[in-house]
């Protein structure tokens, strides 16, 4: 049975719901604990995050297309100026008095390849031609406890990524990439993330910085409300449900996975997390939970415990009393309640008996002894499904989303992207098998597209 947990904070009377997305997801198969078709793991459904010794998480602009490619005419970004743009982007997040998430941009990569998994935490206007979305932050991320040892070549370039010497993150040999501490790490580790944002000519944007140049225009965006959005995804923050922020404010939350590139006040609106992806950010990293490293309180720093409560429980089904999956539960206050819930998540579970029970995000089961992975679709009764096959020790991955758009502006944010690697041969790289013909539902249309294995 898997239970929720709420984020309650205190002394706020609040009468709209939240909706909060919880974390990305990913699976732990450590222990291999057989299923009952042989041949097969079962795994648990994980939330991905840093590692304390990640923290400062460090990126590298890429400066190889410099200025910042316009589709729409001539360029007028320098890349220093994006990297302004970036640096303030994660301050958005770095600045939550109540979690020690802190990511800085330490310098520069000259990289004319794609992002890929090479230790290096790359922030890119680099896309593969088949990139469709406005921008994706895929990670590299541990689905089994492992222990990393000196001189272990994770990424398998030939150069040693883990090393006895350090005790945090660094890069112990001036080459550009990060290498860690050998230690132990539990599965769900994030190991690399890279952010990726279209300019192709043929379906990238236009990315402006000043508030003046927000537009109307379809291909237009503000840099800042993407880079925002996605860096929640780089320390692993996942999608919300509300595309409105309340009765009397249409803006969409910063974490929904569309947004109106027609509209600059939307824009412009969600250059800044959150009350609930404030919430998630402080539950994944905690203030106060350590007595020393990032998590120890520092001058202007709020103890999580002392901001924040929590609300945990089980979901049964109303019918058949069973456990069910999980849920994305959300909750309103009501009059004489002081204090509300700011975010509340779990695994998608179907419930037609209330409105307050809603499918949500990524979850793990077996079908025929194999994992299945699923995501939402535009009705909460419709989903999409994914077989996956395989075990190992990494898995890479981004996230979609599957909402109908509000208008012809309104452009998806992410590519679906999952690769996996077999344990103890990290640089052995083996892909999913190819999906099962994927539907996708929305209002008035109905389209089936192929999912090609990558």
């Amino acid at each position: 049975m898997k239970k929720f947990t709420a984020i309650l904070a205190f002394a706020v009377l609040i009468a709209t719901p939240i909706f909060a997305g919880g974390a990305l997801e990913t699976v732990d198969i450590t222990g291999d604990v057989p299923s009952p078709i042989a041949g097969h793991v079962i795994a648990k459904v994980i939330g991905i995050k840093w590692d304390a010794r990640m923290i400062p998480v460090p990126y590298r602009m890429n400066n190889s297309l410099d200025p910042v490619p316009n589709p729409l005419g001539a360029p007028f970004l320098s890349v220093a100026q994006a990297q302004s743009v970036m640096q303030a982007s994660f301050d958005e997040w770095n600045r939550i008095p109540t979690s020690f998430i802190n990511m800085q941009i330490v310098g520069t990569t000259p990289k004319t390849s794609l992002q890929g998994f090479d230790q290096i935490n790359e922030i890119t206007f680099r896309t593969a031609s088949g990139f469709t979305a406005i921008a994706s932050s895929p990670s590299v991320s541990l689905i089994r406890d492992v222990t990393l040892v000196h001189g272990q070549d994770i990424d398998g370039d030939g150069d040693a990524d883990v090393s006895s010497a350090i005790t945090a993150i660094a890069d112990v040999d001036g080459d550009g990439d990060n290498e860690f501490p050998a230690r132990f790490y539990r599965a769900g580790t994030i190991l690399d993330n890279d952010v990726q944002f279209n300019t192709k000519t043929s379906n990238g944007l236009r990315f402006t910085v000043a508030d003046s140049d927000a537009d109307t225009a379809s291909r237009s965006v503000d840099l800042m409300c993407v880079a925002v959005h996605e860096f929640g995804h780089s320390f692993g923050l996942s999608h919300v449900l509300n595309n409105q922020d309340s009765n009397v404010d249409g803006n969409g939350a910063t974490m929904y996975p569309f947004i109106d590139t027609g509209d600059p006040v939307s824009e412009l609106s969600q250059r800044s997390p959150n009350s609930d992806d404030i919430a998630w950010a402080s539950y994944f990293y905690p203030e106060g939970s350590a007595s020393s490293g990032p998590a120890a309180l520092q001058a202007g720093d709020i103890a999580f415990d002392k901001r924040y409560g929590l609300i945990t429980g089980e979901i049964r089904h109303g019918v058949l009393d069973q456990p069910i999956a999980g849920a994305s539960v959300f909750t309103q206050a009501h009059q004489g309640v002081l204090g509300h819930v700011v975010g509340a998540h779990q695994a998608p579970v179907c419930s037609s008996r209330s409105q307050r029970i809603q499918r949500h995000d990524a979850a793990v089961a077996l079908r025929n002894g194999r994992p299945l992975f699923c995501q939402p679709a535009v009705q909460h009764h419709r989903w999409q499904v994914h077989d996956s096959g395989g075990k190992g020790e990494l898995e890479h991955r981004s996230r979609t989303s599957r909402r109908q758009p509000r208008s012809g502006h309104e452009r998806q944010l992410h590519d679906p992207d999952r690769k996996r690697f077999w344990p103890d041969e990290f640089q052995r790289r083996v892909l999913e098998p190819q999906c099962r013909r994927c539907s996708r539902t929305e209002t008035g249309t109905n389209e089936e597209r192929e999912c090609q294995g990558r």
